[in-house]
Formats: C-alpha cells, sequence, structure tokens
C-alpha cells in the first residue's frame, strides 16, 4: 500500500481547475492499474485522471448512485458531477461506459451518448441480477473482447452498509457482488477505483467511519475473487 498525500493541491473540492488537474496528474497520473481509494466522492473526477494514462481501447464500468453526467457550468474545469462526459468527450480510448445503480430520476444524463453507454438504474438491479440480464457486459470492438477499468463510489449502497456525504442509494454487498462478478466474466481488469466517505469535517461520525471500512474490506474481497 501506498499514500499519495494530495492535501497541499488547492482547488480541488468538487470542482478542479486546470492548474490543480496538473498537480494532481503529475502525482498519480499514469496509475492506473491497482486499486485506489480516493477519499469522498467528491474527488471522484480522480478517475478521468487515472484513465488518462490507458493507451489501448477499453470499458468503465461505474458503480454509482449519480451518472456523473452533468454539462459544467464552468466548461474549463473537472467536476465530480460531470467527469464521465469529459472522459466521453476527450479519451480516444474510451469505448463505452457502463453505469449500475444510478438514481432513475437522473437516468436521462446517459442518453447524451445512447450508443457508448448501457444502464441499469438502481431500481432494476434486483431483477437484473435475478434475470442474468446485464447490458454492455460482453462490450467488444471487432470481436475482441476489452479490458475493463471498474470504479466505484459507495454511495451507489444503501446507509446500512455505508455512509457517505451524497444521497445514497439501495444496493446491497451481495448485489455489489453479483454485479462485479457478472460483468468481470472472462475480462481483464486494468484498474479499479474506489470513494465514498462521511468525512469527519462534514459531520460524520467514528460509526460511519466504522462501516465504510468494513464495506471497503468488503469490497476488497470481491475484487480478490474476480
Amino acid at each position: 500500500m501506498e499514500v499519495v498525500d494530495c492535501t497541499h493541491i488547492p482547488g480541488t473540492s468538487r470542482y478542479c481547475d486546470p492548474e490543480s488537474e496538473k498537480a494532481l496528474s503529475d502525482l498519480v497520473g499514469g496509475r492506473f492499474s491497482g486499486i485506489h481509494f480516493i477519499d469522498s466522492g467528491n474527488y471522484h473526477y480522480l478517475t478521468k485522471i487515472f484513465t488518462d494514462s490507458i493507451r489501448r481501447p477499453f470499458d468503465l464500468l461505474l458503480l454509482d448512485h449519480h451518472p456523473d453526467m452533468q454539462e459544467s457550468v464552468f466548461p474549463q474545469l473537472l467536476s465530480c458531477g460531470g467527469w464521465v462526459r469529459n472522459m466521453l468527450d476527450s479519451n480516444r480510448f474510451l469505448n463505452s461506459v457502463i453505469m449500475i445503480g444510478i438514481d432513475r430520476k437522473l437516468s436521462s444524463l446517459p442518453r447524451a451518448f445512447p450508443d457508448r453507454i448501457s444502464v441499469i438504474c438502481e431500481d432494476e438491479v434486483d431483477g437484473a441480477i435475478a434475470s442474468r440480464t446485464f447490458p454492455g457486459r460482453d462490450g467488444a470492438i471487432s470481436g475482441k473482447q476489452l479490458p475493463l477499468y471498474i470504479s466505484i463510489d459507495k454511495d451507489v449502497l444503501s446507509t446500512d452498509f455505508a455512509r457517505t456525504d451524497w444521497d445514497q442509494g439501495s444496493m446491497n454487498l451481495d448485489g455489489m457482488e453479483a454485479i462485479l462478478k457478472a460483468y468481470a466474466c472472462g475480462r481483464e481488469i486494468i484498474g479499479v477505483d474506489i470513494c465514498g466517505c462521511f468525512p469527519f469535517q462534514d459531520g460524520g461520525t467514528e460509526a460511519d467511519c466504522s462501516l465504510n471500512l468494513s464495506a471497503d474490506r468488503s469490497i476488497m474481497r470481491m475484487l480478490e475473487d474476480l
């Protein structure tokens, strides 16, 4: 394990200005392989920075209660709410995005890229697992199955399993494991990142921290078993 301290970089919470994006890229760019814990969902845009250095076609599997597809009010800034759209616009190696667990009220946002995004909304997860219907699972180019990068925001889980500073979904850990196994089957996993917590400065408690650590351990076990 290696800890990369980024707390000295200003202008990074929720929005990231170009100077800060470069500073973060200098610290963690090129480290897409392995498993990365990236703190609060306010910094989920780090997925974009990790994957910028991938130099072959890949698919992104996103487990998140939010699609992170908003058009930025400030186009020059990278944001936690719009980094997926940014990736689709700018990363020529990103083939497709598979979104799992998003709030149905936000499901219209991915329609901006109808041929490159597959979606299972929060209220469809149990049915998809039961019927083994997994859109986008066999993503391929010219018949070749592509590597998979996995990004998990723990806000996709119900508050019984994790506590974050964003509104949360209803997925349980068993459901998350079933989804991961379904999409990882037969695929090369080239990197993983995990975010989502309830910082003490925002009202989080020791109990919240303990629950999140338990979720992290469970997710690590799932990933080791893929």
